[in-house]
């Protein structure tokens, strides 16, 4: 598993999230990043929010493709091809999050599409804590110890 470097902003935002909302139904958007090849690892630099056409209840989160789809091409192309679509995440109604049977299953098939990258990344975010994991080889593994990057 290559290391992964969830950027300042990024974590200001799911810790914004773990404030000022009531997790009665789950939202979630997608994971967007780029490589790095200095530090040869990921970071993790933007995220969407949920748009008008996704639909949350107590117990899922479905994303519709319209609008975040929309938001990585317009990244895409101001990144200059560098940043790419990584993976998804989603609230859960728990304090320290657990990825769910529904859940796994999504993610190891998102994680077969062809991606920019070889590695696929997964946030659940919960009352006190997100917690990431990582796709690499058809194998789930929780990517402990984050690396927040420069403070």
């Amino acid at each position: 598993m290559r290391e992964v470097i969830l950027e300042k902003e990024v974590r200001e935002q799911f810790s914004n999230i773990q404030r000022n909302y009531d997790f009665r139904r789950e939202i979630g958007g997608i994971i967007i990043g780029k490589f790095d090849a200095r530090r040869m690892c990921l970071c993790i630099t933007d995220i969407s929010f949920p748009f008008s056409h996704d639909i949350g209840s107590r117990f899922r989160f479905f994303r519709n493709n319209e609008g975040h789809q929309k938001l990585m091409d317009e990244i895409w192309e101001q990144s200059n091809h560098i940043k790419a679509y990584l993976g998804e995440w989603h609230t859960h109604d728990q304090d320290n999050p657990l990825p769910s049977f529904v859940d796994k299953r999504s993610w190891l098939r998102i994680s077969k599409r062809n991606n920019n990258f070889d590695q696929s990344c997964f946030i659940i975010v919960g009352h006190k804590e997100f917690r990431l994991w990582n796709i690499a080889n058809g194998e789930i593994v929780e990517q402990k110890g984050i690396d927040y990057g420069k403070e």
